[in-house]
C-alpha cells in the first residue's frame, strides 16, 4: 500500500464496531489524485502478529455512497508487523 495512514471509514467502524469511539484528530488526508478524505478521528487498535502485541492507529474516515473509502492498511502499521506476504492467506478471527 503507498497510504502513509490506515484507514477505516466511519461507516464500517459504526456499523461493525458499535462500541469503539473515535478521538479527534488534526489530519489532512488526500487521495492520489489529490481529492480531500474527511476525517472524523482516529482510533487506537491492538495488532497481534507473531506473538508479539502493537498499539496501532486507524484513521476515521467520513464516507457515504456518493464518496466510498476504502480501508487501508498504511505504511504506519505495516512498518511495525512486517507481514510475511506469503503466509497472508486469511483473517480468522476479529476481536
Amino acid at each position: 500500500t503507498g497510504s502513509a495512514a490506515s484507514i477505516i471509514p466511519e461507516n464500517l467502524l459504526l456499523s461493525q464496531f458499535t462500541k469503539i469511539k473515535y478521538e479527534p484528530v488534526q489530519l489532512r488526508l488526500r487521495t492520489y489524485n489529490g481529492t480531500n478524505v474527511p476525517v472524523k478521528g482516529r482510533i487506537m487498535i491492538i495488532v497481534q502478529h507473531e506473538g508479539a502485541y502493537f498499539m496501532l492507529p486507524l484513521v476515521v474516515a467520513k464516507a457515504d455512497e456518493q464518496r466510498p473509502v476504502p480501508t487501508l492498511l498504511g505504511q504506519n502499521c505495516l512498518e511495525h508487523t512486517r507481514l510475511n506476504w506469503a503466509q497472508v492467506l486469511r483473517i480468522d478471527s476479529i476481536a
